[in-house]
């Protein structure tokens, strides 16, 4: 199992070095909308590293953006979020990672799991600062505002 691991992420890595990087035809807001597991917007409250290790020993620091939500146009969304910061070496991300900053409000379509509430910005996504989604949002619609936790659920 471990050797199938090792071999796609070196595939993977080979491919990125052989191919440059480049996104299909772009989507529109509603594509996008279909394709993510979350949309909403959110303002960057914080962001924070966390130090994990991967299951196979390896040592590396992720970090965390916290939102304040505003608008939700998919998913179970509450109040605040926190999901995984793209960084900038990421494959195919190009300036996403600049719109990863406190203070930030930001439009987001994101990838992820509701079990777990783990969710990542995928590459070629549509996330972008708020102000230049004006016809995003216009397209969204008006969306819906946050869902409070559930007080039998809160710790």
């Amino acid at each position: 199992m471990h050797i199938l691991v090792r071999l796609s992420v070196v595939l993977c890595l080979s491919s990125g070095l052989s191919f440059a990087c480049s996104c299909s035809t772009p989507i529109t807001a509603w594509v996008a909308s279909i394709n993510a597991d979350v949309v909403f917007r959110g303002m960057i409250t914080a962001l924070r590293e966390v130090k994990e290790v991967s299951p196979n020993g390896v040592r590396y620091t992720r970090r965390i953006a916290v939102f304040r939500v505003s608008r939700v146009w998919k998913g179970r969304v509450g109040p605040t979020l926190e999901m995984t910061a793209p960084e900038a070496i990421e494959p195919c991300m190009g300036s996403e990672p600049s719109y990863f900053k406190v203070g930030n409000d930001v439009l987001v379509y994101a990838m992820g799991s509701p079990k777990t509430s783990e969710y990542g910005i995928p590459p070629c996504s549509r996330t972008t600062l708020a102000q230049n989604a004006k016809d995003d949002i216009n397209e969204l619609g008006l969306g819906e505002e946050p869902k409070q936790a559930n007080k039998a659920n809160s710790k």
